[in-house]
């Protein structure tokens, strides 16, 4: 192999190995975070089927979306009883849902206009739902613990940290 392939296969090793590692880190605060986010699974159900093309039922589609508002709401009451989140955690629970939100708008709007049934049931429960994970992501930034640490060099941006800043030395 030329230089230049020997390069590239190093530089994409390190890639690979480095989304790798950025994955079980986030699998590992995800199932750390699990309690905050115990309607996940539904709006990945959903959208499990809408990635294979699955005909669904709009009645029970729209049951499990009321299912789920009822979760995201019983979070939300159980957030007020929270005093402070760490300020990562907050972070990566405001990506989740909206990533989550996404997906379902996304599942939503490949069934809705198509399936007859799917529109005749599903839109009152898919837009209360929507506003309940928008809420909830508006309500958990309210629980971080991160304050601005004003040193007077007006360098913004979020600390890492001691570990990840040695890691992140490491690599280079």
């Amino acid at each position: 192999m030329n230089t230049s392939g020997q390069v590239d296969y190093i530089l994409l090793s390190q890639k690979v190995q480095r989304h790798q590692e950025e994955s079980k880190e986030a699998l590992a605060s995800y199932e750390r975070l699990k309690s905050y986010l115990p309607f996940a699974e539904n709006i990945l159900q959903f959208e499990k089927q809408r990635r294979r093309g699955a005909a669904v039922v709009g009645k029970d589609i729209a049951i499990l979306l009321e299912k789920t508002r009822d979760q995201v709401d019983e979070v939300i009451q159980k957030l007020e009883n929270v005093t402070t989140i760490e300020s990562t955690d907050v972070n990566f629970l405001v990506n989740t849902v909206e990533s989550l939100r996404i997906r379902l708008e996304s599942a939503f709007d490949f069934y809705n206009g198509y399936d007859p049934m799917f529109t005749w049931w599903v839109p009152k429960s898919y837009e209360s739902l929507n506003e309940k994970l928008i809420q909830y992501k508006s309500a958990l930034p309210a629980k971080s613990n991160w304050k601005v640490f004003n040193d007077g060099s007006d360098i913004g941006g979020q600390p890492i940290g001691k570990v990840a800043l040695n890691k992140n030395c490491g690599r280079k």
